[in-house]
């Protein structure tokens, strides 16, 4: 009878540590989707608007460096030196664009999603008593503050 109810008692504390479990991950899972979602969007309209913007500067600079050439043509200028020029001043541009759209996609990607998994994860170290905290110390560092 008493072992009948001990692993009674056991069964229904494991169903709820599963139903508890399960729902954490559900949880987090949710929050990673939608977080998901966003980064995407973010991701596709930030890669519209830069090719458009690539776009619009290359027929820029191809009209500004056809415009060049003619300028320096007219005043007499050598062909390989003004070439040389417009490649030193494109390969200077087209560094700093590349930084620039490096620069854009970096960053914390997910960023809710890891800090409510942390959250939770410290959370259920810390009622363990793993991560160091007894139940002696953290009753005083309740009363201190």
């Amino acid at each position: 009878m008493i072992v009948n109810d001990v692993v009674d008692t056991l069964e229904v504390y494991g169903r709820r540590s599963f139903r508890l479990v399960a729902r954490l991950v559900d949880m987090h899972l949710e929050t990673a989707q939608r977080e998901a979602v966003r980064e995407q969007q973010r991701i596709v309209a930030a890669a519209i608007v830069l090719s458009i913007g690539a776009t619009l500067l290359m027929t820029g600079f191809v009209l500004l460096q056809a415009f060049f050439i003619l300028f320096l043509y007219s005043r007499q200028q050598y062909w390989f030196e003004t070439a040389l020029g417009l490649l030193g001043f494109d390969g200077l541009i087209g560094a700093f664009l590349l930084f620039a759209g490096i620069q854009q996609l970096r960053g914390p990607y997910m960023a809710e999603t890891i800090a409510q998994v942390t959250k939770t994860t410290s959370m259920l170290l810390d009622d363990a008593g793993l991560l160091g905290n007894q139940p002696e110390e953290a009753e005083n560092e309740e009363t201190e503050e």
